[in-house]
């Protein structure tokens, strides 16, 4: 008799336990493992270079550029991104009110550049901007990357006209809940993205090279899209 009340005692327990991981648990449990809050809070801003390889679906490259980002980290502007090419220094940048830039650009670039510099921060500072939308964190069943079981945690965002946005899956490691990689649906298509290597520059633990392929709503993949590094300064 008290083996099995100790026994449903052991299962009842297993159960709260699993119950309580959910969704923000896993978050929380990996932004210890990538630095911590208070780490967050103590770094202000962050300047960085990031190179990126795009492909095309037969594997031939497509562009490569070499960008310097800089952007605070817990609100979205201002943000500038930086080049050089034939000798001349070009910067866009997004201070809130509009996009600028020190040459001229048409109405579908600046909408180009905004996209890409509103994206920036977010693709970046996971799994520490997770916390600002919480409360629609979903978790998922588990999941395995390759060789590398994980826990999943979606979020689908919703477009400021009330239209469905981007949809994302985050992978964590069952291990240690280092993020490991995400899939995420972009209008009609898909991407899966690896996180190959994290830095030890900013005590932020973020990313330090990646890869992304464009993938079916299964997460096949089809083909190399992108190649990423980033470099802190």
């Amino acid at each position: 008799m008290k083996k099995t009340v100790l026994l449903g005692c052991f299962m009842a327990a297993a159960l709260i336990s699993c119950k309580e991981e959910s969704a923000l648990d896993i978050v929380n449990k990996s932004l210890e493992f990538h630095g911590g809050l208070e780490a967050w809070k103590a770094v202000d801003a962050l300047t960085y270079q990031k190179e990126e390889w795009l492909y095309f679906d037969n594997d031939s490259l497509e562009s490569y550029t070499n960008r310097t980002y800089t952007h605070p980290l817990t609100e979205v502007e201002p943000i500038s991104m930086t080049w050089t090419m034939a000798d001349t220094l070009y910067k866009v940048q997004n201070d809130g009110k509009g996009v600028l830039a020190n040459f001229p650009l048409t109405e579908d670039e600046k909408a180009a550049f905004e996209s890409s510099l509103k994206a920036a921060p977010y693709t970046l500072c996971q799994p520490y901007k997770l916390l600002a939308d919480a409360d629609m964190l979903v978790r998922l069943p588990d999941d395995k990357l390759e060789d590398t079981p994980v826990y999943t945690v979606a979020i689908d965002y919703i477009n400021e006209d009330g239209s469905p946005g981007n949809s994302w899956k985050y992978y964590f490691n069952k291990e240690n809940y280092r993020m490991e990689g995400a899939f995420v649906k972009h209008g009609t298509t898909y991407a899966y993205v690896r996180n190959l290597e994290y830095e030890t520059t900013t005590g932020l633990s973020l990313n330090a090279k990646r890869i992304s392929y464009r993938v079916d709503s299964l997460r096949n993949i089809q083909y190399v899209r992108g190649r990423y590094t980033y470099t802190y300064k």
